[in-house]
């Protein structure tokens, strides 16, 4: 039988890692936990400079003054672990040698963003050609929000390719400013463009397209219900907001390549779907008409049969009566 302590320490006899056993490199941001000194070591914590990740670091007291905290480390090192009565593993990285104290290689702000990205993509991508395609098998309209700024005129651009879709793409235009992300958010949280099927985020390129990669919008566009389609600047211009989308159009005019393009493909898989089901119905019918015609014809060569059989035995039980009558004559 099992112990609590007996289980964790199966677990703990099956973890090996060669890093274990050897001096490895390691770098992150210190980050002084304000611990007291335990037995000439202190408790500190090791950040990963490009997201939350986090373990204890323990430092020779030989080497805490001269650690600055909240500066990034490369320090030659090794890892141990502690069974903790919780029934968790911890895990340590232990300072042997202290190789160098440098500026972050990302800001808080840059961590933040590649914290976004892999919250994106652990969260998955919204496939908007699937959902168009789906709508259009439907025969149910598509709800776009357009978000532009206050005196742009991209819109035009993206509609006039939009002509042959009109009666497929419900569009809801919206003007904000552009400028700030307070205001993107406050827009964007309105309920009916919450309610859409998909937002469009769009304008041309020049500044000011920093506002794109706010690390604050970035955030709010990862709870956003409707599907993301980006469409902000030139082809060279890459932001926060592109790199999250679940579209990625690189201009205003691509966009509305992109809703075109989509809508008359899947009208094109629509047909070929329609013209390939009838063709299958057809086939199937021709089969089973022609089982029937077989089925038909076989009853009735077994009726012929059958009938043939029971005018022999009528025959033969007259024929039978007749000699029998004669023979009773005589």
């Amino acid at each position: 039988m099992y112990t609590p302590h007996s289980l964790v320490e199966i677990y703990n006899n099956a973890i090996k890692a060669a890093e274990e056993r050897k001096i490895i490199t390691i770098k992150g941001i210190y980050q002084d936990k304000g611990s007291k000194e335990y037995y000439g070591f202190y408790y500190d914590l090791l950040k990963d400079e490009a997201n939350d990740y986090s373990i204890t670091l323990i430092v020779p007291a030989v080497f805490r003054s001269e650690l600055i905290n909240d500066k990034a480390i490369d320090f030659e090192g090794f890892i141990t672990r502690k069974v903790n009565k919780e029934g968790t593993i911890g895990i340590y990285a232990n300072l042997s040698k202290l190789i160098r104290q440098r500026e972050k290689e990302f800001s808080e702000d840059d961590a933040k963003r590649l914290e976004i990205q892999r919250k994106k993509a652990n969260a998955g991508i919204k496939n908007c050609d699937e959902l168009i395609k789906s709508r259009i098998l439907q025969d149910e309209q598509v709800e776009l929000t357009f978000v532009t700024g206050m005196g742009a005129i991209t819109d035009r651009d993206v509609l006039s390719m939009l002509k042959s879709t009109k009666d497929f793409y419900r569009i809801n235009q919206v003007r904000t400013n552009l400028g700030s992300a307070d205001l993107i958010k406050k827009t964007l949280s309105q309920p009916e463009i919450q309610n859409s099927d998909i937002i469009c985020l769009f304008r041309g390129g020049g500044q000011g397209l920093e506002i794109f990669n706010d690390v604050g919008l970035g955030e709010y566009l990862l709870q956003s219900k409707p599907a993301l389609i980006s469409g902000v600047g030139h082809e060279k211009d890459v932001t926060l907001v592109e790199l999250i989308a679940d579209k990625k159009c690189i201009t205003p005019s691509a966009l509305g390549t992109y809703l075109n393009d989509i809508y008359e493909r899947g009208v094109r898989e629509k047909e070929n779907s329609e013209a390939h089901l009838t063709k299958m119905i057809s086939e199937k019918f021709q089969l089973q008409h022609k089982q029937t015609e077989s089925a038909y014809e076989s009853t009735i060569k077994q009726l012929k049969a059958k009938e043939r059989r029971n005018l022999i035995l009528v025959v033969a039980a007259l024929v039978v009566g007749l000699i029998i009558g004669v023979m009773i004559s005589k």
